[in-house]
């Protein structure tokens, strides 16, 4: 395994996913690879991910995308365990803005109850949800950026690590993807196709977070968890055509707004990182104009 995309989650990864798809000399699976997290760590994962990466063509450049793995405590002792001269890939959105699209994200995954934002995320700060939603604490914790780059560069040559911030990615997209080729060494000048292409947005509409939420149990989760009755073939069936009827019928019909959050719900979230706020920006050497001051 020659490179790891760990992060950030709803940053901007599903891009230089994409781009490192379609480059000829990157070899990647198509889908997240959780095997450097509890509870899927094993030796038959370990097997598992070498079988899948022994696939690739001889002297292509391999790696898997997880973005998770930025937040997760145990991410980086056990890539490193693995694979400890791998190189990796980071890209930081400002921290504010991908909480509150981590808080839907999670609420649509059935992580978190299904609440308006004013009324949730005070909630998450507290704590209120950690006994009963196993997964809450995650939200604010995959935001603390400083804290997270602090365990990988404890293991990692600082050299190990690309960090792009969405910023510019959006504003460059070629110059980002130069700097990932590079990085990883392969044919910088390369371009691949769809360039402008984007990922899927969050879904904010709280109804439809709701519907989706629902239909979340009719689907292993990523650790491959799901009541057997619901994870046969009618249940996966059943997952597929509750997403057709989102994207056909309620997307067209409720919409997407975007929520606007109280100004006392932005100061709580900005407090609740501020503490971290220098150690991610003494990684970044400069303030990414987009972070609020």
């Amino acid at each position: 395994m020659d490179f790891v995309l760990i992060g950030a989650q709803k940053a901007g990864s599903t891009f230089l996913h994409h781009a490192i798809l379609h480059h000829p000399g990157l070899r990647m699976p198509v889908g997240e690879v959780p095997v450097f997290e509890y509870p899927t760590y094993s030796p038959g994962a370990l097997e598992w991910l070498d079988g899948l990466l022994s696939q690739t063509p001889g002297g292509a450049v391999r790696g898997i995308k997880r973005p998770d793995y930025l937040g997760r405590p145990e991410a980086p002792r056990l890539i490193h365990r693995h694979a400890p001269d791998c190189r990796l890939l980071v890209v930081l959105r400002e921290p504010v803005s991908r909480t509150v699209s981590a808080y839907y994200h999670y609420m649509r995954r059935g992580h978190l109850p299904a609440l308006p934002p004013d009324e949730g995320i005070p909630l998450l700060i507290e704590g209120a949800f950690d006994e009963a939603w196993p997964r809450a604490w995650e939200v604010l914790a995959f935001s603390r950026y400083g804290e997270c780059l602090d365990r990988y560069l404890d293991l990692f040559r600082p050299e190990q690590l690309c960090l792009l911030v969405q910023d510019d990615v959006i504003r460059d997209p070629s110059g980002a993807l130069r700097r990932i080729y590079e990085h990883l060494g392969v044919d910088a000048d390369y371009v691949p196709p769809g360039l402008d292409q984007r990922a899927l947005p969050t879904v904010y509409s709280l109804p439809r977070v709701r519907f989706l939420a629902w239909a979340q149990c009719f689907r292993p989760d990523e650790h491959g968890f799901a009541p057997p009755a619901l994870s046969s073939l009618p249940g996966q069936l059943l997952y597929l055509a509750a997403m057709g009827l989102d994207r056909a019928v309620l997307g067209p019909l409720l919409g997407n707004p975007r929520p606007v959050l109280r100004p006392s719900t932005l100061e709580a979230l900005r407090q609740a990182l501020a503490d971290d706020r220098p150690r991610v920006l003494g990684h970044l050497g400069r303030v990414p104009s987009s972070w609020s001051p």
